[in-house]
């Protein structure tokens, strides 16, 4: 089952279509928008076929749902190919006025950028003084030093942010913030300083845990210190170490360091799935096997689609992202936790989608994002709903085969390991009563999944729904981002189910979904 075309579809489509036939593709494409991101390419699209009028429709559909990033000045580029450079100028104030009570300050960095390109001087110092008086930590001062520098040039103001967010730090974290931040001044790159020198000097004297010491050998790795300094700091961490922290430092002790002898003595490299969930019966009546789908993608995802998931941060750290990924599926071991190589490139090829994508490596990514999050030493990310369902997406559409492994993954999750959060048990759950529909709507084991549904729907609504408007489960997180995905599964498979009367939960899931918020 593959999912429906979608805008891009239609977009690539016109792109490559002779000129007079781009129209109708256009349509279709507008036809099918609900994202910002759509609708601006559709825009841009219309421009290159000079009809100005189309794309300022397509525009002013996407302006209630700008924020203050790359599509905000993508919209006001637009409207400055079009020739209407107050409606531009408008585009940036309205996305300013709507985040008049915004503290973060990458917000009013990213909105002084925005007034810059569109060389309005005044906007650039309201919003820069505004994200000044808003700063609440290191990386708001870090955002607004950013912004003087990269704005202005004015180091001497960024300097004293800095410094005044040195001396109000009270964590780790907040020392290296600011430690990156100074490093980042000369020429882009990160290089050591005096002035990081003083920051990591003041995060280890605050250091007191494993992350702490983790994370200053980390930064000193970035900055480039010497390796035995890099030791020291690992040893430190070792200090308070616990079985699957020391997987991580066993890691670091050969990359970092280059001691394969010390690192081979912390232990190995990672775990296997069946290590971080024991393969068994689950009360929901599958079988548990959170290793079964990942060794079926190791088989089946080539070198060169890691090589495409590993360009896919702009070719940044490709290499070294590849040689992640290729020690992950050669090996069958998941690192714990997940290092930022390759972490970045799966977590954005995770948001590839249309005709052209390949599921198997963006199933093996999404994988590799969830496995580690199965024991505590392994969690950090969040967002799991999201990666859950494009998963789920993707399974659909490479078959049985994989639908029947995926489930032994969800329902690893689905069984509530202590740690994992509420909400992403419930999803896990709903994400097994989907697939296990789809194979079987008459099995009765689904009821048993539906209660159990119902059950965590309970415990996460005492509050009130925190997306409210989505409705049952879906509105329980923050991470919507792929709840079309979660909502066409729903239509799809459970909506026309006609359930059996001795199951009454799964009838009251599907009536639930069926009701409107």
């Amino acid at each position: 089952m593959r999912p429906p075309p979608i805008s891009a579809d239609h977009l690539r489509r016109a792109v490559a279509a002779p000129p007079l036939e781009r129209p109708t593709l256009l349509a279709a494409a507008e036809a099918v928008s609900c994202r910002v991101s759509d609708w601006l390419a559709i825009a841009e699209a219309w421009l290159e076929l000079d009809r100005p009028d189309d794309a300022a429709r397509c525009l002013v559909a996407a302006e209630p749902l700008l924020g203050p990033g790359w599509d905000m000045r993508r919209a006001a580029n637009a409207w400055l190919r079009i020739g209407d450079a107050d409606r531009a100028v408008g585009v940036v104030e309205a996305v300013e006025a709507r985040a008049a009570a915004e503290t973060c300050g990458l917000t009013w960095r990213l909105l002084a950028a925005a007034f810059d390109a569109l060389q309005d001087p005044d906007g650039v110092a309201r919003c820069l003084a505004t994200g000044r008086a808003r700063a609440r930590d290191a990386d708001d001062l870090c955002e607004m030093a950013e912004g003087h520098v990269e704005l202005l040039g004015d180091t001497t103001t960024a300097r004293a942010l800095l410094e005044d967010g040195l001396s109000r730090s009270a964590d780790v974290r907040s020392c290296l913030t600011i430690a990156d931040a100074r490093a980042a001044w000369r020429d882009g790159r990160h290089r050591r300083t005096p002035a990081t020198d003083a920051c990591l000097a003041a995060a280890r004297r605050l250091a007191a845990t494993f992350q702490d010491w983790h994370e200053i050998a980390a930064q000193m790795h970035e900055l480039g210190h010497d390796p035995e300094e890099i030791r020291v700091a690992l040893l430190h961490a070792q200090e308070f170490a616990t079985r699957d922290e020391r997987l991580s430092l066993a890691r670091r002790m050969r990359d970092w360091v280059q001691d394969p002898e010390a690192a081979a003595a912390l232990g190995p490299m990672g775990l296997r799935p069946a290590q971080l969930a024991a393969p068994g019966p689950s009360p929901l009546g599958w079988q548990r096997d959170a290793g079964a789908l990942f060794d079926w993608l190791r088989e089946r995802v080539t070198d060169a689609a890691l090589e495409v998931v590993a360009s896919g941060d702009y070719q940044t750290d490709e290499q070294q992202h590849l040689a992640a990924l290729r020690e992950i599926r050669d090996t069958g071991l998941v690192p714990l936790p997940l290092a930022w190589h390759p972490l970045e490139v799966v977590s954005l090829y995770q948001w590839s989608e249309g005709e052209d994508v390949d599921h198997a490596a963006r199933a093996f990514g999404c994988t590799v994002i969830c496995l580690p999050e199965l024991v505590h030493a392994g969690q950090g990310r969040g967002g799991l709903e999201d990666t859950f369902a494009v998963l789920l997406e993707s399974c659909c559409v490479l078959g049985e085969d994989a639908e029947s492994r995926a489930m032994g993954l969800l329902v690893a999750f689905a069984d509530g390991p202590q740690h994992v959060e509420p909400v992403v048990v419930a999803f896990a759950t709903l994400g097994l009563l989907l697939v296990a529909a789809r194979r079987d709507s008459a099995d009765p084991r689904l009821d048993t999944v539906a209660a159990r549904l119902l059950a965590l729907e309970a415990e996460l609504t005492r509050d009130g729904y925190r997306r409210e408007r989505r409705g049952f489960v879906l509105g329980a997180t923050y991470f919507d981002q792929r709840v079309d995905v979660w909502s066409r599964l729903v239509r799809e498979v459970l909506l026309p189910l006609d359930v059996a009367v001795d199951m009454p939960s799964l009838a009251e899931v599907v009536h639930r979904f069926a009701a409107k918020p």
